[in-house]
């Protein structure tokens, strides 16, 4: 595998078939691609033979896996629910501190997150470099991950920790309970709409930090993925006129918090 802008780059060597290194991003890489890197690694990853064997080595409290992609799902990935998946992220975190493979596939399980939070980076940061960034610090954060100071949320905790390495801007960690169903439809999203709908998740975020109440948040998400008002008025018990209004303010609110995000 060729070294790419990640921090953490799988090399075959012949006495350690799956050596990890650490390297700091390349400046004359084409950041454009970053993203694309990432997936063709992965790809990589869980397709090689060497790997998928320090896989089998790796033990649970639900168990061992033999594929690296149901590991992935296993952990939540994709806003899957999956019983015990806090649980085993948090082991696999645990063996991230020394294991720079489980390292990777905890980067993997956050990545989505991570380009979602792209939108936080100060605006004289091109999107490319500040997702490279981003990596670079979610890389060191998952290598030196303190579970006594983090007892919530894993992935969470891992990417607002980034963030705030990365662009030294931190965020209120209320629950984002209201939130849940953008990340459910983000992991089912084609392109064009999970880059929509992960900078909708951004914006509702900072909205919800200023004070937005949840069931506005619900409303502003029920909207944008394709509910009818009729259908929201009846749920709500107003009237689909009332519905509008109600959508037509708290949009011109969002678009204002959007603008200074």
């Amino acid at each position: 595998m060729k070294p790419s802008v990640i921090t953490a780059v799988m090399v075959p060597s012949d006495d350690d078939p799956m050596k990890t290194t650490t390297t700091a991003p390349n400046k004359n890489l084409n950041l454009r691609g970053i993203r694309a890197q990432l997936e063709q690694e992965w790809n990589h990853i869980v397709s090689d033979p060497n790997a998928l064997k320090e896989l089998t080595k790796w033990s649970f409290d639900g168990g061992c896996f033999n594929e690296f992609n149901e590991l992935l799902r296993a952990t939540g990935f994709g806003c899957v629910e999956v019983a015990g998946s806090e649980s085993l992220l948090r082991q696999l975190v645990a063996l991230a501190g020394h294991d720079r493979l489980a390292a990777r596939v905890v980067l993997q399980r956050v990545l989505p997150g991570l380009v979602a939070a792209v939108r936080l980076r100060n605006r004289q940061m091109t999107p490319e470099v500040a997702l490279s960034e981003l990596i670079a610090a979610a890389w060191i954060v998952i290598t030196t991950y303190d579970d006594r100071r983090n007892p919530g949320s894993v992935a969470a905790a891992i990417i607002d920790s980034s963030v705030y390495r990365a662009f030294k801007i931190e965020r209120n960690q209320r629950s984002p309970e209201p939130l849940e169903n953008v990340e459910r439809v983000l992991a089912h999203s084609d392109s064009d709409a999970f880059t929509e709908l992960a900078e909708l998740r951004e914006v509702l975020i900072e909205a919800e930090r200023l004070g937005m109440s949840k069931d506005d948040i619900r409303l502003v998400f029920s909207v944008a993925t394709g509910t009818s008002t009729e259908t929201l008025a009846k749920e709500i018990g107003i009237t689909s006129r009332a519905v509008r209004y109600r959508c037509r303010r708290l949009f011109n609110e969002l678009a204002v918090i959007a603008q200074t995000a």
